[in-house]
């Protein structure tokens, strides 16, 4: 391992046998936690009193303590950690040296976590004879404490380690793989009502490994049970966890009556909650979503021959009659955030001066050269290297009348790629949006009205820049005309309503020119595709540009930013929304 001691101090079992590494064991408060922070201290005072050897063991068992245990992924089970002075630290930075070191002090240690981490790396980097090593550290990992107040503190990633190992090795492992299910099960069984995250994982532990099939019942009973008692109590949250868990054992044991029981009650708990929030005030409406949302889901999977019995129909109607409430809430209770104020005085003056004193012709070539959005990738590199926390954030987003019209749930630093990417490009979006206001108000605007003060405005003038656009397909020079004018007459109402579908042909005509198939055939019957359709990456990124792509679907699709083309198409757009800076912009 690299070090911060000289290549030639080797360090032996002596040394590891004197270096006070007892004492540091002895004096922890929770035996399932990692002692690697009391390691690396030792190991700087035995450095400072001039003891390299110890210091050099010491610093060893820290960085062989540092690692993350990740016992559901027995490809990488130990994760890298970051040491001290910033130096990261995996698991291929031991060297033959100390994995040899590691194999003699095994044998010599007593604590159980120390003696299963030391023997797990062992077996893990080098399988070394045979199963042996393995086999150390299942009987290390199983003297840990398996109770409550240890299992949130390092004991379930311990204990589930341990049933990995076994199950490598169960046809001659001596009976541990099933000595561990017993103790589970024990432990399990054991559990009272006030332990529910234990429980709850002891269940999952159990059914992920295929154990306690035998005791399927009680098993499902005592969830079940608990689940309507912290129901009844008032714990919705609580009962949902005991009840999901549920589910999925009988959902194991292809027991489908009692998986759909449940689901409704899992579906009705979540119900209750939406309208505790929305008795508790206003300011709960946007909890009241999720929670309504969550219940419609959980009804929404019930299958057809369970339906009447459950009264799903109307049970969903009814929720979807609480969601539109919350949600026309949730945005009544929104407060509008006001960003601090950008001098334009630079941009509106360029802009006047690109424009003015031209004639027409040349005054709207130099009008379409302001600028778009480009260097998209660029930005999403940005957002991603400058805040990771991202991953972490969850998002709603709601249309004017309170609908959610996005949704992206909350996770963590590991959460799925896809998820990921949908808060990086909402981030995007919001930049984007602000870009568009700017370049709206300092160029486009202003421009406009040098434009409408220096030249008469007639519809052929229009009408034939349109025809002299290669975007433009023939045939439709008129509508893109008229729809010109209208906006150089503020009349962006006419504009947006004549603009929109005509971007959704001319992006339909490019891609069909560049080789690419835009229409549906199904059952004999071939339909176009509408224009979310069209642009989705990453084959309209590849045939339009990831520039472009992005600008349209930004303006047009995306649910998350004015979506112009469905608000246009269904009639939704109210006056308003025709004359906000993105229509203005498109």
């Amino acid at each position: 391992m690299k070090s911060r001691f000289p290549d030639d101090l080797h360090v032996s079992l002596a040394d590891f046998r004197s270096c006070g590494w007892r004492e540091i064991m002895d004096s922890r408060q929770v035996a399932t936690e990692s002692p690697h922070p009391e390691f690396h201290k030792a190991s700087q005072q035995a450095e400072k009193e001039g003891r390299l050897a110890h210091a050099k063991v010491l610093e060893l068992l820290g960085a062989a303590c540092s690692m993350s245990l990740n016992p559901r992924s027995p490809e990488t089970p130990f994760g890298p950690a970051w040491i001290d002075g910033g130096i990261r630290l995996s698991i291929e930075d031991f060297t033959k040296d100390d994995l040899h070191l590691f194999s003699q002090i095994v044998d010599e240690v007593d604590d159980p976590w120390l003696k299963a981490r030391l023997a797990d790396l062992v077996w893990f980097k080098t399988k070394k004879d045979g199963a042996r090593f393995a086999a150390l550290a299942i009987d290390a990992y199983r003297r840990l404490p398996l109770k409550a107040d240890t299992w949130h503190g390092g004991g379930e990633e311990c204990w589930t380690r341990a049933l990995h190992l076994a199950w490598m090795f169960k046809k001659g492992d001596g009976g541990r793989f099933r000595e561990l299910e017993g103790r589970i099960l024990s432990a399990f069984e054991a559990a009272g009502i006030e332990e529910k995250f234990y429980i709850i994982d002891l269940a999952e532990l159990l059914r992920d490994f295929e154990l306690g099939k035998a005791r399927r019942a009680q098993i499902t009973r005592k969830l079940t049970e608990f689940g309507d008692r912290v129901r009844d109590a008032g714990d919705q949250r609580s009962a949902q966890l005991y009840f999901h868990e549920a589910q999925a054992w009988f959902h194991a044991g292809k027991q489908t009556q009692e998986e759909i029981e449940m689901r409704a009650r899992i579906a009705e708990s979540l119900a209750a909650e939406a309208q505790r929030c929305m008795s508790a005030g206003q300011e709960h409406a946007l909890l009241a979503v999720n929670k309504f949302l969550g219940a419609i889901e959980a009804y929404r999977g019930i299958s057809a021959e369970f339906r009447k019995k459950y009264h799903v129909e109307e049970r969903i109607d009814e929720l979807r009659r609480g969601l539109s409430t919350a949600g026309q809430q949730t945005v009544q209770s929104l407060e509008l955030v006001q960003l601090p104020p950008v001098d334009l005085t630079e941009l509106v003056q360029a802009a006047t001066i690109a424009v003015s004193g031209k004639p027409f012709q040349e005054a709207l070539r130099a009008f379409a050269s302001f600028p778009c959005r480009d260097r998209t990738d660029l930005c999403r590199v940005d957002i991603q290297a400058q805040a990771p926390w991202f991953t972490m954030a969850s998002e709603t987003c709601f249309s004017p009348d309170g609908r959610v019209v996005a949704s992206t749930p909350g996770g963590s630093l590991g959460r799925p790629e896809s998820e990921q990417e949908d808060l990086v490009s909402s981030e995007m979006l919001f930049q984007y949006g602000i870009f568009v206001s700017l370049v709206v108000e300092g160029m486009i605007r202003p421009a406009m009205e040098v434009i409408r003060e220096e030249h008469v405005l007639q519809e052929e003038d229009f009408v034939e820049l349109a025809r002299r656009s290669p975007n433009v397909p023939k045939g439709r020079e008129l509508i893109l005309g008229k729809a010109f004018l209208s906006g150089f007459q503020q009349d962006f109402i006419t504009a947006i309503h004549l603009m929109v579908p005509q971007v959704e042909h001319m992006v339909r005509i490019s891609l069909k020119k560049a080789g690419a198939i835009t229409t549906t055939l199904n059952a004999g019957v071939e339909t176009e595709n509408g224009l979310g359709t069209l642009l989705k990456p990453p084959l309209a990124d590849t045939l339009l540009g990831r520039d472009l792509a992005f600008e349209l679907r930004a303006l047009f699709t995306d649910p998350r930013g004015p979506a112009l083309r469905h608000n246009v198409a269904h009639g939704l757009l109210e006056p308003a929304g025709c004359f906000s800076h993105q229509a203005i912009y498109a």
